[in-house]
């Protein structure tokens, strides 16, 4: 569901979904669904973006290096 508003970490859940204008590489507007695919934070978020184009996933993992200093990849 597209708000307009922001959303709060405690609002978001994993199979949360909502839609999103995004412009494409010709700067053409296009509405996108958004589904968080997976949720541990502060560890891992991933997330499907479905278009007319297809779909696209991403995946954040962060992990510890040391004291103090993470990594993400």
């Amino acid at each position: 569901m597209a708000t307009g508003k922001k959303v709060s970490e405690k609002q978001l859940y994993q199979g949360y979904e909502y839609r999103k204008t995004m412009k494409n590489k010709l700067g053409q507007a296009g509405e996108v669904r958004v589904r968080i695919t997976k949720l541990q934070p502060p560890v891992q978020y991933s997330a499907e973006f479905r278009s007319a184009a297809g779909t696209n996933e991403i995946s954040y993992c962060i992990e510890k290096l040391g004291e103090d200093k993470t990594g993400k990849s």
